[in-house]
């Protein structure tokens, strides 16, 4: 082979040269000086500085990297990184270009490292003891008695996938795939499930969901029957919600519309009332999260992943940051969820 070829072959370097020097990216000119300025990292972050640091403690050994011939990214860089896409959902490209980098493999890395290490702490399967303390939080709050949570589901829109025909393809008309959540009287999220096919009802989903699974399943973990009030007739613990789901021994629905007494009309009010937990929930995830008003460009199983992260995100700053809610809040989350 001629070694002029050879000598003449262009080189290889691990990144193009304009990302070279990381030291010119967002991360040092923005990021790291807005540590020193609560108000704006909490914007920015959409959490506080000690809710960021707390989070990093807990996956740092997770996405650090060591190389012997090149500096590698910093883990608060890559949960920047993640938390900037969530918050903005800008394309892959522009935090390429803003942060100096290939993002795409560092969000699914860092989302699935807080899944396996927060997750376990912030959404928890919940015991009886826990389901006594969702109960009376609704009973005290919104009035409602013996509730286990309330539950719904909503359409996260993704890129259209190869072969899929209409699957994904939504009454709404765009391809999504369903989250299905189960919240608290104070709007944190119990379960979810997240995947199911865009095309099927949210009856539907709940069938085939995890979610149902455990509650058909689950005598040994829900109190037992309890009164309510001054009655003496025992009453299960139950789940809430509209009219697209099944009635069952642990599902409530509301009445049918017609021909409804005075009673059932009070009843329809009431469980209403009490099932827009869910849907605050929802609301304050878009608001936080813009990601969720656009379209997730990856693969289905790392949209999976992303969604999954965003719902663990929720509860985690809920319980750090010792959110309140009050009637504008929810105002505020049920117009974001419409």
């Amino acid at each position: 082979m001629d070694q002029n070829l050879l000598l003449n072959k262009p080189t290889r370097k691990w990144v193009h040269e304009f990302n070279e020097d990381h030291r010119q990216s967002e991360y040092y000119l923005t990021c790291l000086p807005m540590r020193g300025y609560p108000d704006k990292f909490k914007k920015y972050h959409r959490m506080t500085v000690e809710t960021f640091d707390y989070i990093l403690s807990h996956i740092k050994g997770d996405i650090q990297k060591w190389s012997n011939f090149r500096n590698c990214i910093e883990p608060a860089k890559k949960l920047s990184i993640l938390l900037r896409y969530l918050s903005t959902g800008l394309s892959f490209e522009a935090l390429s270009e803003t942060f100096r980098m290939n993002n795409y493999k560092i969000v699914e890395e860092t989302a699935d490292a807080i899944w396996n290490q927060l997750a376990p702490i912030h959404l928890p399967v919940p015991n009886r003891e826990r389901f006594l303390e969702i109960a009376a939080e609704f009973k005290d709050m919104w009035n409602f008695p013996n509730c286990a949570g309330c539950i719904d589901g909503k359409h996260v829109k993704i890129k259209a996938t190869l072969k899929s025909g209409t699957m994904f393809y939504n009454y709404k008309h765009f391809f999504s795939v369903n989250l299905h959540g189960v919240a608290d009287a104070r709007c944190k999220l119990i379960f979810i499930d997240v995947g199911a096919f865009g095309k099927q009802s949210d009856g539907g989903v709940f069938e085939a969901s995890r979610i149902s699974t455990f509650f058909e399943n689950c005598s040994e973990t829900l109190p037992a029957l309890s009164p309510i009030d001054d009655s003496d007739t025992l009453v299960p613990f139950v789940l809430v919600g509209d009219d697209a789901y099944p009635l069952k021994t642990f599902l409530m629905k509301p009445f049918s519309q017609r021909k409804m007494t005075e009673e059932q009309r009070v009843f329809n009010y009431r469980l209403s009332r009490c099932r827009r937990c869910i849907e605050c929930a929802f609301g304050i995830l878009t608001a936080k999260w813009r990601l969720l008003y656009k379209v997730i460009e990856t693969e289905v199983e790392k949209a999976e992943k992303i969604i999954k992260c965003m719902c663990l995100l929720h509860n985690l700053i809920i319980d750090k940051e010792n959110i309140t809610l009050n009637q504008r809040v929810l105002e505020d989350a049920l117009q974001e969820y419409q």
